[in-house]
């Protein structure tokens, strides 16, 4: 129990991380484009940043399996790279659980 709950907290932690690394890198784009998309109608950086923060939930939502993914691949890579991976086999915990 307690290292599944372990193993959850981290796997939560990465998932966090490449979530907000996905986030600002869609709103730093989206606002990008924004600013592109009205220039001519004399939309200043706030206005940009707010439509931009509106519409990145919709491109996050779009791209979710990929970020849990990535994040379940953090977490492997960040458990093999410590050897936790092999403290939990040698624990006996199975390698499919």
């Amino acid at each position: 129990m307690i290292l599944s709950t372990y193993i959850a907290r981290r796997f939560l932690w990465a998932y966090a991380q490449v979530l907000g690394t996905f986030w600002a890198i869609m709103m730093l784009i989206d606002m990008v484009e924004q600013l592109r998309r009205f220039s001519g109608r004399g939309i200043g950086t706030a206005g940009a940043l707010h439509l931009a923060a509106m519409n990145t939930p919709a491109s996050l939502y779009r791209i979710l399996p990929l970020i849990t993914i990535l994040a379940a691949i953090t977490l492997f890579l960040s458990l093999a790279r410590s050897s936790e991976l092999v403290v939990i086999r040698a624990a006996g915990r199975s390698a499919l659980r």
